[in-house]
């Protein structure tokens, strides 16, 4: 019985073999036999290990903090908004608004509206679409404003324009609107003479206000190239420059000249209104999950 034991200890022992050679060990082999069974693992270390979790907890300070940058007092104090600042609270007063500012557009001034409700603003595409009849409403806002102007509309395209003009026909009070496609097809390359001939040349009169809607720059389509071709021809006619919406961020890398030039041209024109929703960032992939 001991050489069978031993034999036993001396092959690779497993569950099986460890309890048979309990039942078969006698009195005298006892110690030998306790030595073969398996040892239970210690199930107590995993719970101690799990009950180490760390709980962070924000302090109460800086729960109540509060930056005095983005107050409506230190915007007073900066002479940025008005002691009484009234804020729209319906798209209709947004337009509303829009119509009064755009009271003062003068002659020859290259100016810039941003009105970026939800619909137009392309933070919130994700939750609230593009939305045509939107855009379309601050247009109309903005050529009423401008009742006695020779006014030309330029559209991304030829077939926003055609989609536009469709829309204000026999409307009251624009009879001196016209529409045109600012941009050629995509991939035709830029053509300045193409450019100042669809905006000014096709024009039932000349045009005293032009209206530059939604010019987006984008990968291998610089539009911004285009709006400056149309900001040179109406600086030499003495025509004003309105540019709704842009988006002439740089899409491709530049050089310093290029950028410059970019960026100078930019900055030549004036803030006439702008609003905006606030809205919410889910984090980390910084998409809108709300917006007031």
């Amino acid at each position: 019985m001991a050489l069978r034991l031993a034999l036993v200890a001396a092959a690779a022992v497993t569950p099986c073999d460890a309890l048979l050679a309990a039942s078969l060990a006698t009195p005298r082999d006892a110690p030998l036999a306790r030595a073969l069974r398996p040892r239970p693992r210690a199930a107590a270390s995993l719970p101690a290990a799990r009950a180490r979790r760390t709980v962070l907890r924000a302090h109460r300070a800086f729960k109540a903090k509060v930056d005095p940058k983005y107050s409506l007092a230190a915007a007073v104090a900066a002479g940025e908004a008005g002691a009484a600042a009234a804020v729209p609270q319906s798209f209709d007063d947004v337009l509303a608004e829009l119509s009064i500012a755009a009271t003062s557009v003068g002659g020859g001034s290259r100016w810039l509206v941003e009105c970026l409700p939800p619909g137009l603003n392309p933070e919130l595409e994700m939750t609230c679409p593009y939305d045509p009849s939107r855009e379309l409403a601050v247009v109309q806002a903005l050529l009423r404003a401008l009742p006695d102007a020779a006014i030309r509309v330029a559209c991304p395209s030829a077939g926003d324009a055609a989609m536009s003009a469709r829309a204000f026909d026999g409307a009251d009070g624009l009879e001196r609107c016209s529409f045109c496609g600012l941009s050629s097809a995509p991939g035709a390359g830029k053509n300045p003479a193409g450019v100042v001939m669809r905006v000014f040349g096709k024009a039932p009169e000349p045009p005293e206000v032009v209206l530059v809607v939604r010019p987006r720059n984008s990968v291998g389509d610089p539009v911004i190239e285009d709006v400056m071709t149309v900001a040179e021809a109406a600086e030499g006619v003495g025509a004003t420059v309105i540019l709704l919406n842009p988006d002439l961020s740089q899409r491709v890398t530049l050089g310093i000249h290029q950028k410059d030039k970019w960026a100078s041209f930019v900055r030549s024109f004036e803030n006439l209104y702008h609003f905006s929703n606030f809205f919410n960032l889910e984090r980390p992939s910084r998409g809108p999950c709300g917006r007031r």
